[in-house]
């Protein structure tokens, strides 16, 4: 990165530390000269001295919570020329009410929350569908995506307590009365504590953590990511083709099988006179039906706990494709700390405060990163252990139709 100087001949090397001439972020502004905006939010990151751990503090009057979405249905306005759905929010905080919400406001929700937390990762919604939108598969669909979403968002401690989070769950809005809807929304517009602006709001505890060894932390991260963002994306088209094979190959070939032993079965029932023939018909009657037993949990079972197994793994893929811009912004401001150091006094004005805004600036950034992976721990485990106990169990159901059919010969 190189930093703008002053060009006047003979000017003198020690002069003070410009900000990047495209500091899209507000990083070097904010490093340097702080901020006079008015700071009436707060957000605390904690320090565990025995394992070294930087982490976000939960807020004390708004801690993280899940929400329920239930009940899609589809509204209209102006006189049925243009048709949407709406989706019941319900959000489980106390005197929690239930708000309905159509896709394009969680398009501002995610709007605002990334404009806001550019150093958090927000994750991106769902996709659009252009055409046949409001088939009831795929309403299900968006359903259960934006469920995760949300959720994902209220279960970070700084991105549930902001108050955009908190209008969109709990602001109630209909045709006839938007007004506050609207005035939230505005607020939240206006908001001048976003991008590098938002970092005034940060306090942290002490720590006797050095430069070197949060740099180390965040580097090893930095290392890490762009393998696991790979891997998980390659993951992710296995079981999508998984998933089309369930659907398109294993589920016919069930039914198929079930069909052909029924055609078997119906030859054999012409045989009247043999003896166990018609014993050898009924059996063979089981083995179709079983068949096409074994079709149907390929529709259901077999593909639903994959499904839902995958969604997830989406979702983390959305989550990691958020730190590269962090990280670059990142070992931007490094720099621009750097030169600040280097350059001593003379750098800025404010030349203790620039260092302390460095390091907070880092502070946010580890705090991030170890959410992030303790999250990741935490959900791949379950997500992994409830993928297994259900391919179990399918599995077990299918065993359970072959040993139904395979009782008929005993």
């Amino acid at each position: 990165m190189t930093l703008n100087r002053q060009s006047t001949p003979g000017a003198d090397t020690k002069a003070p530390t410009r900000p990047r001439l495209f500091d899209k972020h507000g990083i070097d502004n904010y490093i340097l000269h702080g901020s006079k905006a008015k700071v009436d939010e707060r957000v605390d990151i904690g320090y565990d001295e025995k394992s070294g751990y930087v982490y976000w503090l939960p807020n004390a009057k708004t801690p993280p919570f899940s929400c329920k979405i239930e009940d899609p249905a589809k509204g209209s306005k102006l006189g049925g020329l243009k048709s949407f759905t709406e989706y019941k929010i319900h959000a489980q905080i106390s005197n929690g009410r239930v708000v309905s919400r159509r896709y394009k406001q969680f398009e501002w929700l995610h709007e605002q929350l990334v404009n806001k937390f550019r150093f958090i990762c927000v994750p991106p919604l769902p996709g659009k569908q252009i055409a046949g939108r409001f088939e009831n598969e795929f309403i299900e669909e968006r359903r259960r995506q934006l469920e995760l979403w949300l959720n994902r968002i209220c279960h970070h401690p700084v991105l549930c307590a902001s108050f955009p989070v908190q209008h969109f769950v709990t602001c109630e809005l209909t045709e006839k009365n938007n007004k506050d809807w609207k005035a939230g929304k505005r607020k939240s517009e206006k908001d001048e504590l976003r991008e590098a602006a938002w970092l005034h709001c940060v306090t942290h505890t002490q720590s006797n953590l050095t430069e070197a060894q949060i740099a180390t932390q965040i580097d090893a991260f930095a290392q890490q990511q762009p393998g696991l963002e790979t891997h998980l994306k390659n993951l992710n088209q296995g079981l999508i083709k998984y998933l089309e094979r369930h659907a398109e190959i294993y589920k016919p070939d069930m039914q198929r099988l079930g069909e052909l032993f029924s055609k078997v079965f119906i030859a054999l029932q012409t045989d009247t006179s043999t003896s166990g023939n018609q014993e050898l018909s009924l059996s063979v009657s089981k083995i179709s039906a079983s068949f096409q037993g074994i079709a149907e949990l390929y529709k259901t079972k077999g593909s639903e706990s994959v499904r839902n197994f995958n969604e997830r793994i989406q979702e983390y893929i959305g989550l990691l494709a958020c730190f590269p811009l962090i990280l670059n912004i990142q070992r931007n401001a490094s720099e621009c700390i750097k030169s600040v150091q280097q350059r001593g006094p003379t750098a800025t004005p404010d030349f203790s405060g620039a260092i302390h805004r460095g390091q907070v600036f880092n502070y946010v950034v580890l705090a991030e990163i170890n959410f992030f992976q303790k999250d990741k721990v935490n959900d791949l485990n379950l997500y992994l252990k409830s993928l297994l106990h259900e391919q179990i169990q399918f599995y077990e159901n299918i065993t359970v139709e072959l040993r139904a059919a395979a009782a008929t010969f005993d």
